[in-house]
């Protein structure tokens, strides 16, 4: 099977991207532009809902088996080379 086509690799991808998102959206939170300080306030809630989906997950993959745990290893070596 190619890897891009693992749910473990779309799990992780969804984890970082969420991740990241979290970031941004926070941050973008203390900007001067008023209506791009609230279109983020209001993302930031959703980024971070995403975050913590992808995050239990991420947990449930690395708690699972052993191919469970191999799985999503191999998914974040591979979206993070």
């Amino acid at each position: 099977m190619h890897q891009d086509l693992d749910y473990a690799v779309n799990i992780a991808r969804n984890f970082l991207y969420s991740a990241l998102m979290v970031e941004l959206w926070d941050r973008l939170q203390q900007s001067a532009d008023t209506e791009l300080a609230a279109i983020a306030a209001k993302y930031v809630k959703e980024a971070r809902y995403h975050l913590r989906h992808a995050a239990g997950w991420v947990v449930r993959f690395g708690d699972g088996t052993a191919e469970l745990r191999g799985r999503v290893q191999a998914a974040l070596a591979h979206l993070l080379p």
